[in-house]
This record gives structure tokens, C-alpha cells and sequence, in this order.
């Protein structure tokens, strides 16, 4: 093989192997209702790390090509809005464990989630993904550091292909639109925070 061959075929190969393209999967704050919760008198605060903030992932979309996000990021509006739902104030910590901070808070709870997703298309045409899903397991942990209470949900959106089209992030809000409610209801039925 030539050296000239060569140089021809890798841009070729590159555009087989597809390109990730960035969409968003913060879902609409204000689906995320709370019509009938009556709020636990509590303070709670949530811990996301840095490194989890600035995680990318990319998952699979239609035509060959790729969806990148940040889902840490885009879910931590999502998480402040569950929470302040449900309980009297919400603060975001720079530690899991920070004492002193808690205690200066007031805070009962502070919640750590995990994020996972995955996504794909029923096109092979069209990039956006149209199938997402948001597994999210949350463990919430008391002023001492000892889990109190953990749950797991999913979040899924099958969406048709036109409205994708249009909205190319919208299978991923709708995902974690969903997994986010869920989250809630569990929260709200939850013994262990009355």
C-alpha cells in the first residue's frame, strides 16, 4: 500500500467510525411538580464531585454517529429541584463528609447520586438518539456519614423520530425528566426521612 493510499483512506475511515455530537439532558424544571407533597421540615444537602461535574459521556445515536453530555452537570438543576420539593432547604457541599458544615447548616441528610446512561436510535439515518435511559441510584447518609436510606430508578424515552429531529437533546431530558420524578416519589414515600 502506498503511502498516498494511505493518507486517502484514513479521513474515509474517520467518517465511517461517525462523529459525537453534544445535546443537553437537563430536563424542563418546571415538569418536575411537586403538587401535593407536603414538605419534610428538614434540611438536606446533596454531593456531587468535581470530578463527576466535568464527566463527559458518549453513548451511541443514530447514522453511525454519537451523542456527548455532561450527565452529572446537566442532572444536578433536576436534583436541586427534587429536593427542594420535598424538603425546607437544599444546599449543595463541597464534601460528603464535612461536619462542621453540616452541622453549621442544620443539614439531616445529604444525598449522593450515581449517574449511568445509554442511548441509541431506531435510525440509521438520523443522529439524534431517540431511545435514552437514565439509571440513577441515590443513598442518602446522615450527619455522621451512615446510609440511612438508598433506592434505584430508571428513566427511560422512546421518542418518535421527528420530534427528535427537531429537538436533538429531547430523548435525554425526557429520560431523566422521568428518572427524576421517580426519584421524588420514592424521597416522598420514604419512612426515613419523617
Amino acid at each position: 500500500m502506498g503511502p498516498l493510499f494511505r493518507l486517502a483512506i484514513v479521513p474515509l475511515l474517520l467518517v465511517g467510525l461517525g462523529c459525537a455530537h453534544r445535546i443537553d439532558t437537563t430536563p424542563a424544571l418546571d415538569a418536575l411538580t411537586a403538587s401535593g407533597v407536603h414538605k419534610i421540615d428538614k434540611n438536606v444537602g446533596y454531593y456531587i464531585s468535581a470530578e463527576n461535574l466535568a464527566k463527559e459521556v458518549i453513548t451511541p445515536a443514530g447514522g453511525g454517529d454519537k451523542a456527548k453530555y455532561l450527565p452529572y452537570k446537566e442532572a444536578e438543576p433536576a436534583l436541586q429541584r427534587v429536593l427542594a420539593n420535598v424538603f425546607r432547604e437544599v444546599h449543595a457541599l463541597p464534601s460528603p463528609s464535612n461536619a462542621e458544615l453540616i452541622a453549621s447548616k442544620n443539614i439531616a441528610y445529604v444525598f449522593v447520586p450515581t449517574i449511568t446512561t445509554d442511548s441509541s436510535s431506531r435510525s440509521a439515518v438520523i443522529w439524534p438518539p431517540s431511545d435514552f435511559t437514565v439509571s440513577l441510584d441515590c443513598k442518602a447518609t446522615d450527619g455522621s456519614g451512615r446510609v440511612v436510606w438508598e433506592t434505584s430508578v430508571k428513566g427511560e424515552a422512546h421518542e418518535r423520530l421527528p420530534d427528535v429531529y427537531r429537538d436533538h437533546s429531547r430523548a435525554g431530558k425526557v429520560a431523566m425528566q422521568n428518572a427524576f420524578l421517580e426519584l421524588q416519589s420514592r424521597i416522598v414515600k420514604a419512612v426515613e426521612f419523617r
